[in-house]
């Protein structure tokens, strides 16, 4: 609507933002959410007062599925995390060689569960174990 209010075509708009005119397309019909220089270069070549630049924040929020929208916002104002994890130490002083111990351990552990579900460790197959009677 912008770009039809300042009478450029795709292609036009693309050239003087240094993109193509599918990508200026794709990101008219949603189908790719547009980077945040892309929406401030375009506000000064559409003339649109600022309107693209305040969208920002929005669009951003955008690139997360719809349940995690609210969590996201959170998240950014977020000061502290914490967590609890037996084997995981979270953040800075999780060491190289202690996660992959911690993840070999998962991996070597026996199946406790049944019918066992996927785990995140392995290739997404499910293990089936043969009765014989």
């Amino acid at each position: 609507m912008l770009r039809e209010r300042a009478r450029l075509s795709r292609i036009e708009l693309g050239e003087r933002l240094g993109y193509g005119p599918d990508m200026i397309a794709s990101i008219e019909q949603g189908q790719r959410p547009p980077q945040p220089t892309f929406l401030d270069d375009a506000d000064e070549v559409l003339d649109a007062f600022g309107l693209l630049r305040a969208a920002k924040d929005e669009v951003a929020k955008a690139n997360f599925p719809t349940f995690f929208r609210n969590v996201a916002g959170v998240e950014t104002r977020a000061v502290e995390y914490h967590a609890f994890e037996i084997q995981v130490v979270n953040g800075l002083l999780q060491t190289w060689p202690g996660s992959r111990a911690a993840t070999a351990a998962v991996r070597a552990a026996p199946a406790w569960r049944w019918p066992p579900t996927r785990s995140p460790f392995t290739s997404g197959t499910r293990r089936t174990r043969t009765v014989r009677s």
